[in-house]
Formats: C-alpha cells, sequence, structure tokens
C-alpha cells in the first residue's frame, strides 16, 4: 500500500492569544491570508476562514459535484456497511444489493438500495423493529400488495417487504 498525503491549497489553522496579548483569536490560511485579530472566539474565526475558503475557491463545478457525490456514497456505504455488522443477525434475511438513483435538489442521486423479502409479517415486524421504523402498506397501487419498513441511510436505503395479507372488501 502506499500513501500519499495531498497538500491543500486553502489549509486553514485558528490562532488564539488570550494570555499573552489578549489579542482573541484569528484564521491563517495556508495561502498567506489572515484574518483580523479581532475574532472573539475560535467559532468566529472558523466564519472568516470559510467566507475566505469560499471566495477564493468559487462555487463548484461539475468535477467537484461529482467527486463529492462519490465520496458521499462512500461515507454512507462504509457507515450502512457498520450498521449492518452491529445491528443485522442472521436470523433476518440477508439484503440484496441494488443500485438505485433518485432525484434530490433536481439532481439525479446514484445510491444503493438493500432489499430485504421477509417470508412472513412476523419477520417484517422484527426487521422493522431492528430499523426503527414502522410496518407500513405500500400505498403504490399494484397487482400485488404489500407491507414494507423503509429506511434511508444517506445514499443508501434499506427496503424490508412481506406481500400484505389478503383483504375482503
Amino acid at each position: 500500500m502506499t500513501e500519499t498525503m495531498i497538500e491543500l491549497a486553502h489549509r486553514v489553522r485558528v490562532e488564539t492569544d488570550h494570555r499573552m496579548w489578549g489579542l482573541g483569536c484569528r484564521a491563517v490560511c495556508s495561502c498567506g491570508w489572515e484574518s483580523q485579530w479581532t475574532c472573539e472566539d475560535a467559532e468566529d474565526a472558523l466564519r472568516a476562514a470559510t467566507d475566505h475558503v469560499d471566495t477564493a475557491i468559487g462555487p463548484p463545478d461539475r468535477m467537484d459535484r461529482a467527486m463529492s457525490a462519490m465520496l458521499d456514497l462512500q461515507d454512507d456505504l462504509a457507515n450502512i456497511v457498520l450498521w449492518l455488522a452491529e445491528n443485522w443477525s442472521t436470523d433476518l434475511p440477508a439484503p440484496k444489493v441494488y443500485s438505485y438513483s433518485r432525484d434530490h435538489e433536481g439532481y439525479p442521486r446514484a445510491g444503493v438500495r438493500l432489499l430485504v423479502y421477509c417470508p412472513s409479517a412476523e419477520m417484517l415486524r422484527q426487521a422493522a423493529e431492528r430499523m426503527g421504523v414502522p410496518v407500513t402498506l405500500n400505498p403504490v397501487a399494484m397487482p400485488v400488495r404489500y407491507q414494507e419498513a423503509v429506511r434511508d441511510f444517506g445514499r443508501v436505503r434499506i427496503d424490508a417487504y412481506t406481500d400484505a395479507p389478503e383483504t375482503t372488501e
């Protein structure tokens, strides 16, 4: 394995001086920019630094958005892997992995969907309890109605489902 260190053009640190000169706090960027010492606390200095970085870098371009989307998906996948390892058990059905896309703020949003077919309503109830969500009747009119328990983990979604009981109307 090879490790590579990336040096950011705008890496910011906060300096504090409350004792010696009583100057307060300021943000200092690796590009040479510095905020005034008039910042009362570190949060004020960080706000000044955020304004500096936003101005220096400018709005994100298409590549920035693509990289951010992939990194967000990577984070959500890592989180769901840990959540499943800590919370899912062998007495529940194993999820099947599918690609998943939906609109988010006017843009398509790539993700992953984990489908969990539960052979009984009781098993669905257990899966829903484990996920911390209620069991609901899917509102979409399809030839076969089903009950479901759905939980979103950012760009990853778990859908546990089973056939709905037949009703006589």
